[in-house]
């Protein structure tokens, strides 16, 4: 899907700019505010958001692992968007806050270790 008839390039012969960039563009702004007021409505609040040192190995691990999960996701969906349509695609993403409780709620059923505990190794009150 391309979102105008601008011409981008004369050498090859690319129009517009691709809605996947915008849509992915879009919901990172999106999130990036989200996160932040979130920052600063619990800044007020008994619940506080403390950043935290990564201070071993395999913490730092875990992040580069879960930044790289972060960038294929988004590689991915902008790929998918070749292929199916904008709607569809918008659908299937739109469920994927529902598989993390889905995930979540089977791995506390199961008891699989790391999960269903909160920061610290204690459950929440």
């Amino acid at each position: 899907l391309v979102l105008s008839r601008v011409v981008v390039s004369d050498e090859l012969p690319l129009l517009g700019f691709p809605a996947a960039f915008l849509i992915t563009s879009i919901q990172q702004v999106v999130g990036f505010i989200a996160c932040g007021v979130a920052v600063l409505v619990l800044a007020w609040s008994p619940i506080k958001y403390k950043l935290r040192k990564l201070s071993t190995w395999r913490e730092w691990r875990a992040v580069f692992a879960f930044s790289f999960a972060f960038a294929m996701n988004h590689a991915l969906n902008n790929y998918s968007m070749s292929l199916l349509a904008v709607s569809l695609n918008l659908v299937i993403r739109s469920c994927i806050p529902l598989m993390t409780v889905l995930l979540q709620a089977a791995f506390r059923i199961f008891n699989i270790e790391g999960f269903g505990k909160a920061a610290g190794g204690t459950s929440p009150a």
